[in-house]
């Protein structure tokens, strides 16, 4: 990813409120729609609360013990952020052999209360989507996958974000895969510092991410605060 301090940057999940009519490029399957469904409900509050969304990052352990032992941990790490901190969703950063474990713990929790939560794995390396989409068939209880647009590479106007967009034609092809593997592709886009983002321009920026996943809706958009220069000054 484009640093390690995104993960603990604020995440900021919109769904998109702007209706603009398209002529769709992309469907969604059944699954897809039910994908979409949970996400819908975990990330918006009908009281208009604060939802909880934490992104965790599952190492790859380098020690045969620890990797043993990694599901184990993985799993009551996922009971935990379930029943304790009463997150409504979970973004998750790692390979998929460490999310699979989380995935089948929320999943067995289908029917009790708290239910599950719907897992997002972060993708951070968008040239490995295919092959992780392809192992992500196999793990339960993952509903989306968030893809850094742009390799996180910071935005600071809805012109700049057109111009990228422009020059990045395979993300459409990105959310595509997605939709069709039966996941919703959730975008992350980087804000530059001191960017000032006035309601209609984040009007624009919310429709042009739609245009560039291909005239879809994407369930949601997560704006990631970018890095500011830190001094060494006291």
């Amino acid at each position: 990813m484009y640093s390690s301090n995104s993960i603990a940057a604020s995440l900021l999940l919109l769904s998109s409120q702007y209706t603009v009519v398209h002529s769709l490029s992309i469907t969604e399957s059944s699954r897809a729609q039910t994908a979409r469904s949970r996400l819908t409900e975990a990330f918006r509050s009908p009281s208009k609360k604060l939802t909880l969304h934490p992104e965790l990052v599952l190492p790859e352990p380098s020690d045969p013990t620890a990797l043993l032992l990694r599901a184990s941990e993985v799993t009551k790490l996922s009971e935990t952020i379930r029943t304790r901190a009463k997150a409504n969703a979970i973004f998750v950063e790692g390979t998929v052999d460490a999310l699979a474990p989380m995935g089948k713990e929320q999943e067995d929790a289908r029917g009790n209360f708290p239910g599950p939560l719907p897992i997002v794995f972060s993708c951070v390396d968008e040239a490995s989507l295919s092959d992780s989409l392809e192992q992500l068939a196999d793990v339960e209880g993952v509903e989306g996958v968030m893809i850094p647009f742009f390799g996180g590479k910071e935005i600071d106007s809805v012109e700049s974000y057109l111009e990228e967009a422009a020059n990045s034609p395979e993300l459409g092809n990105g959310c595509s895969a997605i939709w069709e593997a039966g996941l919703q592709p959730i975008p992350e886009i980087v804000l530059a510092p001191g960017a000032e983002w006035p309601e209609e321009d984040v009007a624009r920026l919310v429709d042009a991410v739609k245009d560039t996943c291909g005239g879809l809706d994407p369930v949601s958009i997560v704006f990631t605060n970018g890095q500011t220069e830190s001094s060494d000054d006291d």
